[in-house]
């Protein structure tokens, strides 16, 4: 009998010490995190909390307002060391449904820059394939897609990734920037799919400008085709006058003449709406989802500026630590520290940050991806090869999925609050010129942020890995 006490006291001790040497190893292996969280939520100091807090916001001005940030002399971005290892995806459907394509209509949808550090990590991969999946859908259109990292190799990978799902002839801007690394899986990417012959690169600032300046030609497009429209309209409702109104038997057409009204005035309402709609889908947002150095460019150039305040409706950005703290993006180099400081001071146009709370709650976050790593023949995806080559170099594995920091601002951006569960609050931002944020709610707000409506995680993970998975569908 004491033998048998001895033995199951020995193994829960075993089991104890396990646990704990399990709990501190998944901490111990979170240095992307730790990295963007660098300064915790109390952890900060008075004195700079106090300066932020009490600086003034200039009033947005176009043109080179500061100096453009300049990089520290040798300053690069050093890839993480390690990686978050996820092995389950919480509350996953066992079957994914399959999005419903929009109806087409006249009304084009929503035109999309997509502007991406795609680097080391590989949630901007899966963000890639989020916007991809969504312009298939008809939800939006992808106009253009930018890289925030230096070098032409992450500009080739971006395009081999883009022509596997069906969009090598979108436009790509190379960086303005210097903010520079290498990535574990760029080669085999570019080996997989890369090809020169629909490869269209340039300079971001110019393509950005470029995109924009179109936008008054799809104006004018889009109100021609409403006068046609509302023309023909018009046309039918002559031919309806001409023609002698039916009479309920008695010679009374009060009935149908009723009816006649209602119908115009629905129809004008229609018309109204219409026109709105279409004056909305004239302009384009703004996705980013790495360093903000292509945006602060376009926002120092007079040009660009102009042409962001008259055609960019919002700019939705992945950074921030909540409530405050260094996030990743904001502060990897002293040239993406200057850059978010900038365009927190200057766009003419609505910020909405998807922050840290935004996809993490507590020790719990959203993933994405561990649907298609673990579907039967995707080896050739883009996001299979991402996710295998940045596990392979990390030495993690991502069969579980990867944080999805950037596919969820995509998301977010893309489709109405309604189906994301998702609503945007005001709030105040404060971005130092080392990449220090602070969001207060005391004081008059400048930005937005984005808020899930939901607890429960892994109908977020259903969504996204859902719309991953349309890459599968080739």
């Amino acid at each position: 009998m004491k033998e048998n006490l001895s033995i199951v006291l020995l193994l829960c001790a075993t089991t104890l010490l396990a646990s704990l040497i399990i709990i501190a190893a998944y901490k111990h292996s979170w240095p992307y995190k730790e990295a963007r969280m660098t300064v915790s939520r109390e952890a900060v100091s008075s004195d700079t909390a106090e300066s932020l807090a009490q600086a003034p916001l200039p009033s947005p001005t176009p043109g080179p307002a500061s100096p453009t940030p300049k990089p520290t002399e040798g300053a690069e971005h050093h890839a993480p060391t390690g990686a978050v290892e996820i092995t389950a995806v919480p509350t996953l459907p066992e079957d994914l449904p399959t999005p419903t394509p929009v109806p087409k209509s006249d009304i084009p949808p929503m035109g999309v820059i997509v502007d991406l550090d795609y680097n080391s990590d590989v949630d901007d991969v899966a963000a890639l394939r989020i916007a991809t999946s969504l312009a298939k859908l008809g939800r939006i259109e992808l106009r253009a897609v930018m890289a925030s990292t230096a070098g032409e190799e992450v500009c080739k990978a971006m395009h081999a990734h883009l022509r596997y799902d069906g969009f090598g002839s979108v436009p790509i801007g190379a960086s303005v920037g210097t903010v520079h690394s290498g990535s574990p899986y760029w080669k085999d990417m570019i080996n997989a799919h890369f090809s020169e012959a629909d490869y269209k690169l340039s300079d971001s600032l110019s393509l950005y400008k470029a995109v924009l300046a179109d936008c008054s030609r799809r104006e004018e497009l889009i109100r021609a085709n409403m006068a046609a429209k509302k023309q023909a309209e018009k046309d039918k409702e002559k031919a309806m006058e001409e023609t002698p109104p039916e009479t309920d038997g008695e010679g009374n057409s009060s009935g149908n003449h009723k009816r006649t009204m209602e119908e115009r005035e629905k129809a004008e309402e229609a018309e109204r709406e219409a026109k709105e709609a279409a004056a909305q889908s004239a302009k384009i947002r703004i996705i980013t989802t790495g360093y903000l150095v292509n945006i602060a460019a376009l926002l120092q150039d007079p040009e660009g500026y102009a042409l962001v305040a008259k055609y960019v409706d919002s700019i939705w950005i992945t950074g921030g630590v909540y409530l405050q703290g260094e996030d990743h993006n904001f502060c990897v180099t002293e040239e993406a520290a200057l850059a978010a400081n900038y365009v927190s001071l200057n766009c003419p146009v609505p910020l909405i940050y998807s922050s840290s709370a935004s996809v993490e709650e507590g020790e719990d976050v959203i993933v994405c991806g561990g649907s298609i790593m673990n579907a039967a023949g995707a080896g050739l995806d883009p996001v299979v090869i991402a996710f295998s080559g940045y596990g392979k170099a990390n030495n993690v594995n991502l069969k579980g999925g990867r944080i999805a920091w950037d596919p969820f601002c995509v998301w977010a951006a893309c489709l109405p609050s309604e189906d994301t569960l998702t609503h945007l609050q005001p709030i105040h931002i404060s971005v130092s010129a080392g990449g220090w944020n602070r969001f207060r709610e005391d004081l008059p707000a400048n930005c937005q942020y984005i808020v899930r409506d939901s607890k429960d995680l892994g109908w977020y993970v259903g969504q996204l890995d859902m719309i991953i998975n349309l890459g599968l569908a080739r």
